[in-house]
């Protein structure tokens, strides 16, 4: 199995395999393939990941903000099936405009 250093060093860091997937560009089962590989073989320490997947961190904005996933999805223009499926964790944003105008109905930054 061929790992890039950047995959290897994330899943190390404690990234998810949702985020990485987003950042890389890679399907998420190479990504989970590659974090056994390592647990397997001894490269990986365990941790406990606590750090917020994107879709959570959506999440909590839109509620902290009083938004209904309705009403974010259509200020945003992205649509609710996809909005759904980022929060429960089932996909992962790849579309950086969708990203954007989420960003900006929830007034904070993409970073």
């Amino acid at each position: 199995m061929n790992i890039t250093e950047e995959v290897m060093d994330k899943i190390q860091h404690g990234y998810t395999d949702k985020d990485i997937a987003l950042i890389t560009g890679l399907d998420i089962k190479l990504i989970e393939r590659a974090r056994d590989y390592m647990r397997d073989n001894g490269l990986l320490t365990e941790y406990i990941d606590e750090t917020p997947s994107i879709g959570e961190k959506i999440r909590a904005l839109r509620e902290a903000k009083g938004i209904t996933r309705t009403k974010l999805s259509k200020r945003a223009n992205v649509p609710f099936r996809t909005l759904t499926n980022w929060e429960h964790g089932l996909r992962v944003p790849t579309n950086v405009y969708q990203l954007k105008n989420i960003a900006d109905v929830l007034e904070t930054t993409i970073d």
